[in-house]
Formats: structure tokens, sequence, C-alpha cells
């Protein structure tokens, strides 16, 4: 009996040992895509504002606003409060809004921290 007792906590333990394992790799393949996810989202952004001061067209303008759509669907709340400072940052008459190198700094401090590059 002792024989057969070893056996079955034995096939307990792998099993319990299994689904622990496909867990932590759920949960690292899980973190691993968001940061890929936020990364290609941020780094779009940043090059679609930098089209936008360049080319000044209303399609590069239009550009941004496809990346900060993506951006406010992968980003944290800190950087989603950044990017509504931006938009309210927009040009005026031509000229650098006086607030947007300042909102553009703490965007990507924002942007920093949520990927990990930057701990509190």
């Amino acid at each position: 009996m002792e024989v057969l007792d070893l056996i079955t906590a034995a096939g307990l333990g792998v099993i319990i040992a299994t689904v622990i394992q496909f867990l932590w790799t759920e949960r690292i393949a899980t973190k691993q895509r968001n940061f890929q996810e936020k990364k290609e989202a941020y780094s779009g952004f940043l090059s679609a504002c930098h089209r936008s001061e360049i080319e000044q067209t209303d399609e590069a303008a239009k550009y941004v606003g496809h990346w900060n759509n993506l951006c406010e669907i992968v980003g944290s709340a800190e950087v989603r409060n950044c990017l509504v400072k931006y938009m309210k940052t927009n040009p005026v008459n031509g000229e650098v809004h006086p607030d947007r190198p300042d909102v553009m700094k703490e965007l990507k401090q924002a942007m920093r921290k949520d990927l990990g590059f930057l701990k509190d």
C-alpha cells in the first residue's frame, strides 16, 4: 500500500508542477506581449510627432492621431493623462505652444516609467 501511495503522491506532484509551470509561462508571455505593444505604440507616436513637426500637413497630423489612439489603448493612466495634455498644446498660429516642451518631457517620462525603464 505504501508504494501505491508514493506513486499517487508523485503523480500529483508532477501535475501540480506542470500547472504551476504553465501559469508561470503564460504570465511571462503576457508581460512580454504587453511590453512589446506599448513599446511599438509609444515609438510610433513619437515618430508621428516628429513627422508632423517636419511636414506640417494634415496627413501627418492624422498620423499622430492614429498613434495617439493606440497609445490610449495600451498606455498606463499616467501616459493617457499626458496624451490629453499633449493634444491640448497644439501649435498656436503656426508657433509652438509654450507648454509643449514641458508636456512632451512629462509624456516621455511617463512612457519610460510605463515600460519599466524608470522606477519610482
